[in-house]
């Protein structure tokens, strides 16, 4: 299978003003920490600022249809990652939503969010009807919801929440 390149249709001053907030974001950082290597604040985010744009162009290109084909298979795989962010997901700041991958941290729940939107959207442009009934908000609803069940709030005693970590006494 092979995938060619779409006629694009793109808001490239959108694009641009998403560089330029980007770009004062890089300077609030840079002019708080000073420092500019890769090891400091304004190198990790800038490197993933550039990744991040690269990404970005590559993903204007992919076919968004040919994913939603298979977002049964994806949605169910996505899933089964959230259980076992349960299973044996690291806690960071309270809350238990991470897996460990090598040295890298992924946050499914993240990815899931994207899936959830495509598995919907998919779900509700395959109903012919004018309106939607109840049954098929309901589905929806417990599609959305799966997500859901897997998320747990920060305890309440965690310092990251307390009212005291967060404003001077």
């Amino acid at each position: 299978m092979r995938i060619q390149p779409r006629n694009l249709s793109f808001d490239w001053v959108w694009f641009a003003a998403l560089l330029i907030l980007s770009s004062a974001g890089l300077l609030a950082i840079w002019s708080t920490t000073g420092a500019t290597g890769l090891n400091s604040y304004f190198g990790k985010q800038l490197l993933c600022l550039g990744i991040g744009v690269v990404a970005f162009l590559l993903i204007l290109y992919f076919d968004y249809h040919l994913f939603s084909d298979y977002i049964a298979l994806t949605y169910t795989a996505g899933m089964a990652v959230l259980g076992l962010v349960l299973v044996v997901g690291r806690t960071v700041h309270s809350s238990k939503s991470w897996i460990d991958i090598g040295k890298m941290t992924v946050q499914p729940s993240e990815l899931m969010k994207v899936l959830a939107i495509v598995a919907l959207a998919k779900y509700y442009s395959e109903s012919e009807r004018e309106h939607l009934e109840i049954n098929e908000l309901v589905t929806g609803g417990a599609m959305g919801s799966a997500c859901r069940a897997t998320w747990a709030p920060p305890s309440p005693s965690s310092p990251s929440t307390s009212p005291s970590a967060s404003w001077p006494a």
